[in-house]
């Protein structure tokens, strides 16, 4: 499956595709500082209102905050709304 991904992320990048483009590749879009939407994530680690950890196919996303929820949630796509106060993206640990 890694060399899959290799493959993808060269073919991608020898065409000059920006690499959000690249299947599976993590896309996280903040408006404002109320609402986060992870695309591309591999499920959660720990979810309080306080903090939530999404796994992605680069490493660990951690939102942390007050009143944090998640407003949707599917096999792609996941959305945290509440005051977001920090964001720490941790390469290559799930």
């Amino acid at each position: 499956m890694r060399k899959i991904k290799d493959a993808v992320r060269h073919l991608t990048a020898a065409v000059n595709l920006p690499p959000q483009l690249s299947p599976g590749t993590p896309l996280v879009e903040m408006i404002g500082r109320n609402t986060l939407i992870l695309t591309h994530h591999k499920g959660l680690t720990e979810y309080t209102a306080q903090k939530i950890c999404a796994k992605s196919g680069e490493g660990l996303l951690t939102v942390t905050g007050n009143g944090l929820t998640l407003t949707q949630m599917n096999a792609e796509r996941l959305t945290v709304s509440g005051k977001i106060d920090g964001v720490i993206y941790t390469e290559g640990k799930q």
